[in-house]
């Protein structure tokens, strides 16, 4: 076997494991999505996974061959198809969550077995088809990729060529998700830590909400409410399951009234295009050609890299796209529309776990890279361990803060801000062992689910501190307010009352909209998570927050007093008639919200 072969090999290896991939996912989406296939589908892996896959194919196939012609020279052809064929059914196999590694392992080598026995009957045949396919799996990639980029640029194309003219002086929007960021971690919230200089500075000069809270603390479904005005409970996006548009979103309705739209996502898991919101959207930029993106394009260098971002040494994003880049896409999208208002959706992915930033803001806080990062983010942590952590978290709030700092000087001097109506907020929180746990997306504390908001207003407008309890529910019915679209185009209640002396004399009632949020119970959780147990609905009223889980469980909390949340008041009587207010309170919403409200 000569060099020529072995390379052919890992060529053909590459290809056929990254398509193979590919191929399953689509299977399984359709008909078992709960193995796994529901992240990481990216339309252009056929394309892209191949080369990926190349350095992990070429190395094994190289030291393979090498090592069997040390040693047993007549079987170096058998030992470089059973590594190559072995590969190939490892990465295909590691598509499901629900099988031990170790049976993985051994189902691939089965399987290789197999295939080494075929092409050891027939080796010449075998050649042959190898190469052959080789070939025309490399033209069916490159030509799929370029007849992919070509309707991606049509369709956009023919988007923008097809919109209405915009109502004359018709403002921008910019709408900025700060990823997994809580409020409390933002010095405008009262961080002493100085991790956001950027953001207290906007903060001082605009309308700054202190207690915002989201629907959900996990990022599809309260990205669905801030795009809809609707609340998890009357959405379909669920862990598995993705929006199915029953609802109009921002997005549709302001493309139809003539405003270039855009999304640029940082969060490749859950914002995807996979998971429906990408709908009325001219640009949705998810998966794109990056160092980030490119390791979760294949199985084999996503389990590779899992294997590198041990929890003490080393951090390497996956599943999403740096602040950076998101920046400079959108501002080269901005740049390519010309004149016409736009409606840009930035999701900014970096605090998300594992936490960390790039250098120089690496060292920030402890003069130090941080010795903990948080890999497996379901296990329990120290004392300790959780200090490093949230330094790697604020290290990347910092990162995150600096690309704030560099976007609005962008568009100033694009002569852009001007016109603009900007609103910076984050989707959910994170937990830092505030409850005995870490993570989001299981529990509803205020550590998940109390977020910045701000809002940075065209023209002259005074800055302000709004105190009172808000949702985020009410983000689109505020957007389609500014945009001048069709009082009710969405449910909720604007916030331009705050500022707007002709809307608060309209007299709307805040109480409209419920400060409601909701997470739906995982079975699979650790028994310590909340929501491993039911799911959870939490409402404000006043100053009091009332927790309840299906199948039994309820909380009662002051967040004047206690806004961690660490005293719960529901066994005590001297709040037994709050108690017994707040849980009609949640029934009701629970069961009127749906009919749409009025705002």
């Amino acid at each position: 076997m000569d060099a020529a072969t072995v390379a052919t090999f890992a060529v053909w290896g590459a290809l056929l494991g990254a398509m193979a991939e590919v191929a399953a996912r689509f299977v399984l989406l359709k008909f078992a999505p709960t193995q796994g296939s529901t992240f990481h589908l990216n339309p252009i892996a056929f394309a892209v996974g191949p080369l990926v896959n190349l350095p992990v194919f070429a190395i094994v196939t190289v030291f393979v061959w090498l090592a069997a012609r040390a040693l047993r020279p007549p079987r170096a052809f058998e030992a470089v198809v059973f590594a190559v064929l072995a590969l190939v059914a490892f990465e295909v196999a590691l598509i499901t969550e629900r099988v031990h590694l170790a049976a993985l392992a051994l189902l691939a080598a089965g399987c290789a077995t197999v295939g080494t026995r075929f092409m050891n009957r027939l080796p010449q045949h075998g050649l042959r088809l190898v190469r052959v396919s080789t070939v025309a799996m490399i033209l069916v990639a490159a030509s799929g990729a370029l007849i992919l980029r070509v309707r991606q640029a049509g369709a956009e194309k023919r988007a923008l060529d097809g919109l209405p003219a915009a109502p004359a002086g018709a403002p921008n929007v910019v709408v900025l998700i700060l990823d997994t960021v809580r409020a409390i971690e933002l010095g405008a919230w009262g961080n002493p830590r100085p991790v956001s200089p950027n953001l207290d500075s906007l903060a001082r000069s605009a309308i700054q909400f202190d207690r915002a809270y989201s629907t959900a603390p996990w990022t599809l479904p309260s990205h669905a409410t801030m795009l809809s005005g609707r609340y998890s409970h009357e959405l379909s996006t669920g862990w598995m399951s993705p929006y199915n548009g029953q609802y109009p979103l921002l997005s549709e309705l302001l493309r139809d009234k003539g405003y270039a739209t855009g999304a640029f996502v940082g969060n490749t898991t859950y914002l995807n295009r996979r998971w429906g919101l990408d709908r009325g959207f001219v640009r949705y930029e998810d998966y794109q050609i990056d160092l980030t993106v490119l390791w979760s394009t294949s199985n084999l260098t996503r389990f590779l890299v899992n294997r590198v971002n041990t929890p003490s040494r080393h951090r390497i994003l996956v599943n999403g796209t740096s602040a950076n880049l998101i920046r400079e896409r959108f501002l080269g999208w901005q740049q390519s529309i010309g004149e016409r208002p736009f409606f840009a959706f930035l999701n900014f992915f970096d605090a998300h776990a594992p936490y960390g930033a790039p250098a120089p803001f690496d060292t920030l806080f402890l003069g130090r890279r941080p010795r903990f990062y948080d890999v497996d983010n379901w296990e329990q942590r120290d004392s300790v361990q959780q200090a490093e952590l949230r330094a790697g978290y604020d290290q990347a709030i910092t990162w995150l803060d600096s690309q704030i700092g560099a976007l609005m000087a962008d568009l100033r001097q694009r002569g852009v801000l001007d016109r603009t109506f900007i609103v910076i907020t984050s989707d959910h929180g994170e937990e830092f062992g505030e409850h005995g746990f870490s993570n989001h997306g299981v529990s509803l504390h205020t550590t998940q689910t109390h977020v910045p908001l701000l809002f940075i207003l065209p023209g002259a407008v005074s800055a302000q501190r709004v105190g009172e309890y808000v949702t985020l529910r009410d983000l689109a019915a505020t957007i389609a307010d500014v945009t001048g679209l069709p009082r009710g185009s969405v449910p909720g209640n604007s916030f331009t009352r705050y500022w707007t002396p002709s809307v608060a004399a309209n007299g709307e009632d805040p109480d409209t909209s419920p400060i409601l949020s909701e997470v739906a119970g995982q079975a699979k959780l650790r028994s310590w998570y909340p929501a491993a147990h039911g799911t959870m609905h939490a409402i404000i009223r006043g100053n009091l927050r009332y927790t309840a889980r299906d199948g039994g469980g309820e909380w009662l909390y002051d967040l004047r007093r206690d806004p961690l949340e660490k005293t719960d008041l529901s066994k005590s009587e001297a709040y037994a008639d709050s108690l017994r207010l707040l849980r009609a309170a949640l029934s009701n919403a629970l069961g009127t919200v749906g009919n749409g409200a009025r705002r």
